[in-house]
């Protein structure tokens, strides 16, 4: 069975991206029909193509907003004040130009402040002061039954989390248990999204729903209140959604769930079945970080196992073949000192987690290795000219 999709529906207007166009090409094994915007619809799902963007440089236009989304950060920055900022920091959510430029995405320059505020209020209400987010402690039963997974970074540098709806019980654990797991794993992914390919952090979402029993594992209560998180505390977080194998019964809850949905969100969800949709999954994001029920060649990475990597910065695996551009610039930089360079910063290239504090440290890297091949070529150049 081939994977089905309609035409996605339009943004809304507080949903235009700003940014600068994905150079990368997607690998999608259907690219003839992702390309063209074609597909079907099936029942009542809303399926959707996944787009790829054209390669080339950034244009103009797109430097001009990015200049504009500058400006537009730096003006919300000071309207909000520190103290807002440093309340939502010390729930251990990164309050960075990505942070921010996702909410202005979101919501428009006109209410950003006031929803980042009651934003703030409901960190501090539900985590509490920890700069380490979500106390693990508190959610201990839902993380030993290994549901969620943060499997790595998919080939545009987005975080991917698996949930697996066969080991959820609905009714078993409160709402809030549920709510404050999910936090965790939206805030780990987030941590952990490479910057330099997915400047906003996005993160892709995968609920396999194989051996699914919608009586056992899927209620309406709880699917709302996956999406009512995202769309009010993670705006412009969710890159792509697929539900794997949904079952038929399926249907009557997703038309419940439907109408609280926002056409933002409804654009970016995909589902697939059989075969052929594990393919294009694999396809789409990258079969070394997917475990082998989803026709991946990976391992399942549970997400509290994924944040003591984050925490110890040893980074989460990357899909096979892909490193990020700064890797990809030291290396090419590095000439004869290509080894030192990997010593100093790069590491193991399956695990490409790269923070703020990373790319500092590769310019200086990229400093230091310049200076090392001027002194290599004057030393080479002398000893041609001066010989003993």
């Amino acid at each position: 069975m081939s994977p089905l999709r309609s035409h996605p529906l339009p943004p809304s207007g507080d949903n235009r991206k700003m940014t600068r166009p994905n150079t990368r090409n997607n690998t999608a094994s259907d690219n003839a029909i992702e390309h063209k915007g074609v597909g079907i619809t099936f029942g009542m799902f809303t399926l959707s193509p996944v787009r790829s963007s054209g390669a080339g440089g950034p244009s103009a236009a797109s430097r001009h907003h990015e200049t504009s989304g500058e400006l537009s950060i730096m003006r919300l920055r000071e309207e909000l004040g520190f103290e807002v900022l440093e309340r939502i920091e010390d729930t251990g959510e990164a309050v960075d130009d990505a942070f921010l430029l996702k909410w202005l995405h979101a919501r428009g320059p006109d209410i950003v402040a006031d929803a980042i505020r009651q934003h703030a209020a409901w960190r501090e209400a539900f985590v509490g002061r920890n700069r380490l987010g979500v106390n693990p402690d508190s959610i201990s039963d839902e993380l030993a039954a290994e549901k969620i997974f943060l499997q790595g970074l998919d080939h545009h540098g987005c975080s991917v989390l698996l949930f697996v709806i066969s080991r959820h019980f609905s009714g078993v654990a409160a709402a809030e248990t549920t709510n404050r797991l999910l936090t965790f794993a939206i805030d780990n992914a987030c941590a952990a999204a490479d910057l330099h390919l997915n400047r906003e952090r996005k993160v892709c979402c995968i609920f396999d729903m194989s051996g699914v029993r919608i009586s056992r594992n899927v209620d309406i209560n709880f699917l709302r209140g996956v999406f009512d998180l995202l769309q009010t505390h993670y705006p412009e977080t969710l890159s792509r959604l697929y539900f794997i194998d949904a079952p038929l019964l399926f249907l009557g809850v997703w038309k419940c769930v439907t109408p609280f949905l926002q056409p933002a969100t409804k654009s970016k969800i995909v589902f697939l079945s059989g075969a052929a949709g594990r393919r294009h999954l694999a396809d789409a994001v990258g079969p070394s970080i997917l475990p082998p029920d989803l026709n991946g060649t990976g391992q399942f990475l549970p997400v509290d196992a994924a944040a003591t990597l984050l925490r110890r910065g040893k980074g989460i695996p990357r899909a096979a073949g892909e490193s990020s551009p700064v890797e990809e610039e030291v290396a090419a930089a590095a000439g004869p000192f290509q080894k030192l360079a990997q010593l100093l910063f790069l590491g193991s290239r399956n695990y490409g987690n790269t923070t703020e504090k990373k790319h500092i440290l590769a310019r200086l890297v990229l400093v230091i290795l310049f200076i090392l091949q001027i002194f290599f070529l004057f030393n080479k150049a002398l000893a041609i000219a001066l010989p003993c």
